[in-house]
């Protein structure tokens, strides 16, 4: 309830009100302004169950000559030898695809409070229009991004003498360039990188290669095989006691969780006064007026530690708020030490939206080609066979071949308010298991 100054000022004179227990709750403006610099984040990760091999590749044409896959070298092992000139298909199982989740935190000033600054946002500023058509840009863009990234085949030349072979993969530590290692984009590639002086071969029929319009078994980029959202609504506010609350809806339904502003009309008139009336809002107490702004981060948990650690809206709301002031000790928070005076505060929004996309094969859901014999280390003839061979493995693309991508650099998965984003180790979302490309070719094996 609010009073006016006046009936308060009489209140405070009638020491007869505070004998018969009936003085009033009244509202008291602050004599400051207060500034809370809005935040927003945007943070973006992938999962795979089977990361290590959940792009599995298959042939029928391992070798199975003894020479290839008996002896004491650490490459020779079978169903992981492939002679030059062999078939092999790659797929991603449906058990074993990949989440791409991209997740953005936005604040949001509804109508009502807008009303109450002293200072009007100009144009669309942290309306949820706003927030709606950012998050769908970026999420546009990814999915661009997504839809034409591509797996690629890495080999590398390694001294099998050497120890820890075991450990080693095709491509450098963390997807750094390493000696002896390429990354094969196409023909025509100079294998100089591998101790050779020739290039790749140039015929189509060897190259897992860039999608286009008409789908082929050797195209190798991802699809984007099914997509989700979830929205929730955050509402942080406070109460004349010191108290801070955190408010929160979610919609998981596709449609109704990019309706923003229908998110935000849950909790408009969720407030200090109003919340335990609304059985369907999640509300919980974050703390009390002890905790300092200082401290805030240390004791929250679950989605609030989450939006804060991301936006530091919480933290940013009570380092703005006028607290713990006044000295009158029959406020029933007071009683210790007198300090009445909280601003109380009704509310802003953080939205967080989290669009979920499977990426994996779908059209079509196997993919292949002839394992280029331009990659098999050379031989001396019929008695140097399977005397050496190049490791190789199959991996994301770094870049994906999408226009939009054209410029930003190394894992570059879109743009969210004139800010590029990276998803980290992109290169990871599929690997196959290590193979073995001896200096043997079907042909050598045939004669």
């Amino acid at each position: 309830m609010t009073n006016d100054l006046d009936r308060a000022i009489r209140e405070e004179k009638n020491k007869s009100y505070y004998a018969n227990d009936s003085r009033f709750g009244t509202y008291v403006l602050s004599e400051q302004k207060s500034s809370i610099l809005p935040s927003d984040a945007v943070e973006v990760g992938w999962l795979n169950s089977n990361e290590e091999e959940s792009l599995l590749i298959d042939s029928q044409q391992w070798t199975m000559h003894t020479r290839g896959t008996d002896g004491t070298a650490a490459w020779k092992q079978p169903n992981r030898v492939l002679p030059g000139g062999a078939l092999y298909e790659l797929y991603t199982p449906k058990e074993t695809q990949t989440s791409v989740k991209l997740v953005t935190y936005q604040t949001i000033v509804d109508s009502k409070t807008r009303g109450y600054l002293s200072a009007s946002l100009s144009g669309n500023e942290y309306t949820e229009s706003l927030a709606s058509s950012s998050h769908s840009s970026f999420v546009s863009n990814a999915r661009a991004v997504l839809d034409n990234l591509r797996v690629v085949q890495w080999v590398r030349k390694v001294d099998w003498d050497s120890l820890n072979t075991g450990s080693i993969k095709a491509w450098g530590d963390n997807w750094a360039n390493a000696s002896g290692a390429l990354k094969i984009l196409g023909g025509g590639q100079s294998l100089g990188e591998l101790g050779m002086d020739h290039k790749t071969n140039s015929e189509e029929k060897y190259h897992i290669k860039q999608g286009t319009d008409k789908v082929k078994t050797s195209d190798g980029d991802l699809d984007i095989v099914s997509e989700n959202q979830v929205s929730t609504i955050f509402k942080v506010f406070t109460d004349t006691a010191g108290n801070v609350y955190l408010a929160s809806y979610n919609e998981t339904a596709n449609n109704k969780a990019k309706d923003i502003a229908s998110l935000t009309a849950k909790l408009k008139d969720v407030n200090a006064d109003t919340y335990t009336k609304y059985s369907n809002i999640k509300t919980e107490m974050l703390f009390d007026k002890t905790i300092s702004w200082k401290d805030v981060q240390g004791k929250l948990t679950g989605d609030a530690a989450q939006i804060n650690s991301r936006t530091s809206i919480v933290t940013n709301i009570v380092k703005s708020l006028e607290r713990n002031t006044g000295n009158d000790k029959t406020a029933a928070w007071a009683k210790t030490d007198g300090k009445w005076y909280n601003e109380a505060f009704d509310g802003i929004y953080v939205v967080r939206q989290a669009t979920t996309m499977q990426v994996g094969f779908m059209q079509p859901l196997m993919r292949g080609a002839v394992l280029d014999p331009a990659l098999c280390p050379p031989n001396k003839g019929q008695s140097d066979l399977f005397s050496t061979a190049f490791l190789s493995q199959f991996c994301v693309n770094d870049t994906s071949d999408a226009s939009i991508a054209k410029g930003k650099g190394s894992q570059y998965i879109g743009t969210f308010k004139g800010k590029d984003v990276r998803l980290p180790e992109m290169q990871g979302m599929y690997q196959s298991k290590k193979f073995y490309i001896p200096n043997v070719n079907v042909q050598d094996l045939r004669g």
